[in-house]
């Protein structure tokens, strides 16, 4: 995750950089023009990069990795030449897959087939996940840009929120291999070894399925350079960086349970392995805007 975040810093700053030099370049070639006067924009956008998540309170070793992309329309309310809103409609896919380790579990109280009390310790090796998410979104956005000048590009800066509606959200869950120990307290003793007890080690499976849709929020982030094409156009070329509000899985999340046998995985849903999860994501970000003609009137 920290690679990713220095990966956006590091073309904010390049952005940065090359707008400061072209500006630079004909501050002094041309005056400033008029202020642009056109009251809105349209225009048609999409972007893509990676996506990770980022986790708190993690039980496990977690890491995870991913891509994103979205398209969609945009319009841009002017309230000055400086400012403005941003509203639009996407379609966006986010593909994410999270490997946590060994999960541990201990189910307490149990009995065997001579009414002998045990503690069922599971481990779960090297369990993996993948998300796949497929969503309408409504960004909700302040757009600043610095003023416009004859031959120079603008800088400009969009940051609010987009509202997720989830169409469709599938996982693939995995374990390589699962291992079964009773112990029994009564007798200070362990049993690792007995297969048809289901106690043992056996190979991995996993299941797949889809989760129940609903909304997600984000905090949203870009910056960049917009260049004038001509008198009726723009292109706005940024990078963007994306973090989930909510996680609207949480309460999918399960606890590892009783996995006593292989076919017991065949249910294998997502595991607690962590207590909180953000989507993350960062790219670059295209957009190309029409600009109406302005009255003369």
């Amino acid at each position: 995750m920290k690679k990713l975040i220095i990966i956006f810093v590091l073309l904010c700053v390049c952005t940065v950089a090359a707008f400061s030099q072209n500006g630079n370049t004909n501050l002094q070639t041309e005056g400033e023009i008029p202020a642009q006067k056109s009251p809105f924009e349209l225009s048609v956008f999409g972007g893509g990069g990676y996506s990770f998540i980022g986790f708190l309170n993690p039980l496990n070793k977690t890491a995870s990795k991913g891509y994103n992309y979205d398209v969609g329309l945009g319009f841009t309310g002017f309230v000055s030449p400086q400012c403005g809103f941003h509203l639009g409609i996407g379609f966006a896919q986010n593909k994410v897959t999270v490997e946590a380790g060994d999960v541990k579990s201990v189910n307490s109280g149990l009995y065997d087939s001579n009414e002998h009390f045990y503690n069922l310790h599971t481990t779960l090796y090297d369990y993996s996940e993948i998300q796949n998410t497929k969503s309408l979104f409504f960004p909700v956005m302040f757009l600043f840009q610095s003023k416009e000048n004859s031959g120079t590009a603008q800088f400009y800066v969009m940051t609010g929120v987009k509202v997720k509606v989830l169409l469709s959200r599938v996982y693939d869950a995995q374990v390589t291999a699962l291992s079964n120990a009773a112990y029994y307290p009564e007798a200070d003793n362990w049993a690792a070894t007995q297969l048809f007890a289901n106690l043992g080690e056996f190979s991995g499976s996993g299941a797949n399925g889809k989760l129940d849709v609903g909304v997600m929020a984000m905090f949203t982030f870009e910056m960049g350079a917009k260049f004038r094409i001509g008198n009726l156009f723009n292109l706005y070329t940024g990078a963007y960086f994306d973090c989930g509000l909510n996680d609207p899985s949480k309460s999918l999340r399960k606890s590892a349970g009783n996995y006593t046998t292989v076919e017991s995985l065949s249910n294998l849903s997502l595991l607690e392995v962590y207590k909180n999860s953000f989507l993350m994501g960062v790219g670059i970000k295209l957009r190309f805007a029409f600009r109406p003609p302005v009255s003369n009137k």
